[in-house]
């Protein structure tokens, strides 16, 4: 599979499309991928919902607290992600009672003027 950018999903994640979850909570799961870059999938619990790729100019090595701080913004971006498919997921529960709480009324009016 390529990805955007022509950059093939096994230079981002190594092992695609088999991702080992990181229990641990370290940035074992960043890939040092080509070009000067980083990788880490962006999952919530076993469930991986994206990539996050980052690169820099230069040849600078990346440091532990780097990758530890790319991992970070991975995680948060699955958190932000797991809460706002929640906000869509109720804003759509609320709309469906409401088209059915007025589905109703308009019934019930209906049936009162017949």
């Amino acid at each position: 599979i390529e990805l955007a950018g022509f950059i093939p999903a096994t230079s981002l994640l190594p092992e695609y499309p088999f991702v080992k979850t990181n229990r641990e909570g370290g940035p074992s799961n960043v890939v040092e991928i080509e070009g000067g870059g980083l990788s880490v999938p962006i999952e919530y619990g076993s469930v991986v919902l994206g990539m996050l790729a980052v690169w820099r100019e230069g040849s600078k090595e990346w440091t532990e607290a780097e990758r530890a701080q790319v991992q970070a913004i991975a995680t948060s971006l699955a958190l932000a992600v797991v809460l706002d498919q929640k906000h869509q997921w109720q804003e759509a529960v609320q709309a469906e009672s409401l088209r059915k709480m007025l589905s109703e009324t308009l019934h019930q009016v209906l049936l009162a003027h017949a």
